[in-house]
């Protein structure tokens, strides 16, 4: 992020775009009930200081009915993630906060956490990630269900052209939607309301947001990061204010990105039934795939590839789908009469054993998800796959089982007795091996003391459970899904 100072800006613009009215309550309010969120539901409020997040937070606040906590629509709560990547950012929280403040409503400063190094490259991304992670954590925390994030029409446009710049498909150029479910779930407690995102502004130009932080008189605070040419949104967005096709408007844009949309729910109906013919989904948290039925004349590629994406998204737990020519080069392979296996975005795509022309797909246990402690009676997600609980007096940490805890569990495997039946050879497990690599481990001081898909349990720790829940569904427009 560049270390230039952020500028305080008054309540009118110096050049606005074009006359624009400001965003009535009324309106407003109709906003919310169209993305889904009643009058008394927990929300949270995304707010950086920067003009369009003030402006949502000063019409949440108004929606609201005022101070959270109080009498009015429902309890709302004002959030501002702390990046700590330009000397000013504290500044910028605190003052965010009294601008808040002034109004009545309340506001919390979270900050980078302390085991999370800042850094050095891909500065943007990761500190998205992070943020996402602080947000979405707290409003879990607090059981809040909707988190408001602030993208307006000129952002969907942007979006569109950023995926356009990366060769996507339909679903990268479906760009945003109105909600959405959470971004990261790593180490979030399953009894806590893991909250959905969502952009009641999506369809509203900047323009009005200005309009509206001028008509409460109110001042913001500008990001010199925005204006970095070095970041692809930067790029794009001086791509719409310098168009040099007539009538590609950022509306046109954000109104293409609606439209692939609406195909995209097309397109998931017809991929969720090929996965029904050639997928078989283990709990385990591992599938089998007929690449034959993917590869047949008669299956749509587009379908194919979306069926790829989809198990590598599940499978892998992973938030966003890998990118389309991954994909493509993935199918391409497997069409050749000599597919030996590949891997994409943490995934392993390998022969099955037994001559039946299967296909495993398994999550590369390398690339798993870093250690989580778990304390008794905790549920948590670990990741972006499975749901982990422990019941017991002593807590531990969670990793993927890996080659050396494989051997380990070999050699302790005598210790123990599967409930209610002989004792297992793990070597016999019909898991294959790759697999049995990234199920979830239990460890104690570094020692294995539970993996529950192989009925492992040292005494005392019985109570560790693990169940395959993916981030990201293979069936998301189903009710089990993820929406």
């Amino acid at each position: 992020m560049s270390n230039a100072k952020p500028t305080l800006v008054s309540s009118t613009p110096a050049k606005p775009l074009a006359p624009a009215k400001p965003i009535e309550a009324e309106e407003f309010a109709g906003l919310m009930r169209a993305a889904g969120i009643s009058a008394r539901a927990p929300v949270a409020v995304a707010v950086s200081g920067g003009p369009d997040s003030m402006a949502l937070a000063l019409l949440a606040g108004d929606w609201a009915g005022g101070k959270a906590g109080k009498a009015g629509r429902g309890d709302i709560h004002f959030l501002t993630f702390d990046h700590g990547l330009r000397r000013e950012s504290a500044g910028e929280a605190r003052q965010t906060g009294t601008w808040l403040a002034a109004r009545g409503l309340t506001h919390h400063i979270l900050s980078w956490p302390e085991d999370l190094p800042k850094p050095a490259s891909d500065v943007q991304a990761t500190a998205r990630k992070a943020r996402y992670e602080a947000l979405e954590g707290w409003c879990a925390e607090h059981d809040v269900r909707f988190l408001l994030l602030a993208h307006h029409l000129e952002d969907q446009a942007e979006t569109l052209l950023m995926r356009l710049a990366r060769g996507s498909g339909v679903d990268g150029l479906s760009a945003m939607a109105v909600s959405a479910p959470p971004l990261t779930r790593q180490g979030i407690s399953v009894q806590e309301q893991t909250p959905r995102l969502v952009r009641p502004l999506l369809g509203i130009a900047k323009a009005r947001l200005a309009a509206t932080l001028e008509a409460k008189d109110q001042q913001w605070i500008e990001d010199p990061s925005n204006n970095d040419r070095g970041y692809l949104r930067v790029q794009a967005r001086e791509l719409l204010r310098d168009m040099p096709l007539d009538g590609l408007t950022p509306a046109r844009l954000a109104a293409t990105a609606r439209r692939m949309a609406r195909v995209r729910v097309v397109l998931d109906d017809q991929t969720s039934r090929l996965l029904d013919a050639s997928v078989t989904l283990s709990e385990e948290g591992y599938a089998q795939l007929d690449p034959a039925l993917l590869i047949d004349s008669e299956a749509y590629e587009e379908i194919s590839l979306r069926v790829v994406s989809r198990l590598v998204s599940s499978i892998g737990g992973r938030a966003y789908p890998p990118r389309l020519e991954g994909v493509e080069r993935l199918l391409e392979d497997m069409k050749s009469g000599d597919f030996t296996g590949a891997t994409l975005a943490g995934c392993l795509f390998a022969p099955l054993d037994g001559g039946r022309n299967l296909l495993l797909v398994a999550r590369e246990a390398g690339t798993t998800g870093a250690h989580l402690d778990i304390a008794p009676g905790e549920t948590l997600h670990w990741d972006g796959r499975f749901v982990v609980g422990l019941d017991g007096e002593s807590g531990g940490q969670i990793a993927a089982l890996g080659e050396a805890g494989w051997r380990e569990l070999l050699e302790r495997w005598p210790e123990v007795r599967k409930p209610n039946a002989r004792k297992p050879d793990a070597r016999k497990a019909d898991i294959p091996h790759a697999a049995r690599l990234a199920l979830p481990t239990l460890r104690v001081a570094g020692e294995i003391r539970s993996v529950p898909h192989l009925g492992y349990a040292t005494a005392g720790f019985a109570g560790f459970t693990a169940r395959f829940s993916p981030l990201r569904s293979l069936y998301p427009g189903r009710p089990d899904g993820d929406g």
